[in-house]
């Protein structure tokens, strides 16, 4: 059955991992993160492995889970505990890394405006994990130097 898969296997050299290129880059940010969510707590195997088989892939039309982020620890029963720090993942992930992927450079060169009809991501806190919420820009406001910073979506 797996070599029906056409797949291309790449090695890096042991204890290279800056050869990887972006998966490596992609590793090292999931285990910052995952490090900072899990904390000191001491996960058995099988809560280890929901949590990180939630993280890369709960389903996208799934029912929202009540947020336990703000409830203690102490009062989280173990399912609590993994279902908190797969909301703290998350939150993380949205707030740290994808934050990121957007380049912020000086304004050095001239970027094209956001125009009526672009589709964006609108920034919703709220939302669950992997639920994205779209809007499609209908009125632009361009200011006294004629850059798009205000957009009615």
């Amino acid at each position: 059955m797996i070599a029906r898969i056409p797949c291309n296997w790449h090695f890096n050299p042991p204890a290279a991992p800056h050869m990887g290129g972006i998966w490596e880059a992609g590793i090292k940010s999931v285990k910052h993160h995952l490090k900072r969510v899990i904390g000191i707590q001491v996960l058995t195997y099988e809560e280890m492995e929901t949590l990180v088989i939630r993280i890369e892939g709960q389903p996208i039309l799934s029912l929202p889970e009540i947020d336990v982020t703000a409830v203690p620890m102490n009062r989280l029963t173990r399912w609590q505990l993994i279902r908190q720090m797969h909301q703290s993942f998350w939150k993380r992930w949205l707030s740290e890394y994808l934050t990121t992927l957007q380049g912020r450079l000086k304004w050095t060169t001239k970027e094209e405006n956001i125009k009526i009809g672009d589709l964006v991501i609108v920034e919703a806190p709220n939302r669950p994990p992997a639920e994205w919420k779209m809007g499609r820009i209908i009125a632009v406001h361009p200011g006294l130097d004629q850059v798009v910073r205000v957009a009615t979506v």
